[in-house]
């Protein structure tokens, strides 16, 4: 008997199918890790937002040029229009464009000097896969120059 060098064609069939069976199997689980790695970024991100309006709003101070804005709407505007009503409900952004997410801001005087902010984030591409993010606070009320 000659001598046997190499691998026999089977072999190298049966390693591939081998090697095959394993990478459908794994595929499944990277396929869900990488989804998963992108809606905990998204909902970092979401965190993010949620909490530097949260922070615009409980640092303003109307003595001072503000050219900072929430979406679609300057946190003058906002302030306005939360120091002019009782009980506020604002939902941005203000006009319908394609936008990744919805920031409802709802206001709730709790005396003249105290208002309870809720705010409410809200993935709209994610749907029911990111929970919404929910802030809420009290805060003391803003005064709005004109």
């Amino acid at each position: 008997m000659l001598g046997r060098n190499g691998f026999l064609f089977v072999e190298i069939i049966m390693g591939l199918f081998l090697i095959g069976i394993i990478a459908v199997t794994c595929l499944p689980l990277i396929s869900t890790s990488i989804d998963n790695m992108r809606l905990a970024r998204i909902r970092a991100e979401m965190i993010f937002l949620a909490e530097s309006a949260m922070e615009r709003i409980l640092n303003y101070d109307p003595k001072h040029e503000n050219n900072d804005y929430i979406f679609d709407i300057s946190l003058c505007e906002l302030i306005r229009v939360l120091a002019t009503n009782e009980n506020t409900v604002v939902d941005l952004p203000l006009n319908d464009e394609s936008c990744d997410y919805r920031l409802r801001i709802c206001k709730c005087s709790l005396n003249d000097k105290l208002w309870e902010i809720h705010l409410e984030l809200s993935s709209v591409k994610e749907g029911g896969k990111i929970e919404d993010i929910i802030l809420r606070s009290i805060i003391p009320s803003k005064d709005y120059e004109e």
